[in-house]
């Protein structure tokens, strides 16, 4: 009676819950699990193409699941290649899925085993792939700055809006996703980083979590003008505002509320 298939979409749900536990404890136990597990998961992520099990092809949960699995990693571990993994997994969601109305189908085409290529806009028992590449492409907007993550979250949103403002109960995660292109907050953590441990326990979905110490070589949108600030800082910013800088933890948090 035991189901021993490993399905990335459940296991990239399952790490975005373990990298929010690790948040929220601080052990380093919980840290390691969401380290394992992220490797295990972006090594299903071949030249052939990211699989659902092993000798098949992923479906659209398992891009959206994967990558905000992540992203949520990074703002746990502060890798930069963790969003790097991400954005090679919404761009082949992208050149495999994308339906003409900006959202995504929900397997590639070719499929000889299916008879039509569906649409998922809401989410059922788990989140729909759909918004979670909208959510995905959002942050990664946040991140890197480039215009055409935001387009891509954009275009999902716009895709289910219809949908979504009739079961709205059923849209939890479209909605989050056009909640993140406009209010999306990026914490930056300059000096040696010290003040992104704090900010990882904030209870805040939508702060992406940014030290410095890693991520300087990046070039990322958030980063310019902060790669030369030695000391210890945290820079809360919205867009292109900015919050004071805080230099405590007790700083870090109050600019954060």
């Amino acid at each position: 009676g035991l189901d021993d298939k490993v399905l990335t979409d459940q296991n990239g749900l399952a790490l975005e819950g373990l990298a929010w536990v690790a948040r929220a404890s601080g052990e380093a136990r919980h840290a390691a699990a969401v380290r394992e597990l992220a490797t295990v998961l972006a090594d299903r992520h071949s030249a052939g193409g990211l699989l659902r099990l092993p000798g098949l092809p992923a479906v659209v949960t398992d891009y959206g699941a994967l990558a905000c699995g992540l992203l949520a990693a990074f703002d746990l571990l502060g890798d930069p290649a963790l969003v790097g993994r991400a954005a090679a997994v919404v761009d082949e969601a992208v050149s495999r899925l994308a339906a003409d109305d900006g959202g995504f189908y929900t397997a590639p085409a070719g499929r000889a085993d299916l008879v039509r290529r569906g649409r998922e806009h809401l989410d059922n028992a788990w989140p729909s792939g759909e918004a979670q590449l909208a959510v995905a492409a959002a942050r990664l907007h946040h991140l890197t700055g480039a215009r055409r993550w935001r387009d891509i979250a954009a275009g999902a949103v716009s895709a289910a809006a219809g949908m979504a403002s009739r079961a709205p109960a059923n849209a939890a995660t479209i909605l989050h996703a056009a909640t993140l292109l406009t209010d999306g907050v990026v914490a930056v953590a300059t000096g040696s980083g010290t003040l992104a441990a704090p900010c990882r326990r904030w209870h805040g979905r939508n702060v992406h979590i940014v030290p410095l110490s890693t991520c300087a070589p990046t070039g990322w949108a958030c980063l310019d003008g902060r790669s030369s600030i030695a000391d210890e800082q945290l820079l809360v910013c919205r867009g292109t505002e900015c919050l004071l800088p805080a230099r405590t933890p007790a700083e870090a948090l109050q600019r954060l509320a």
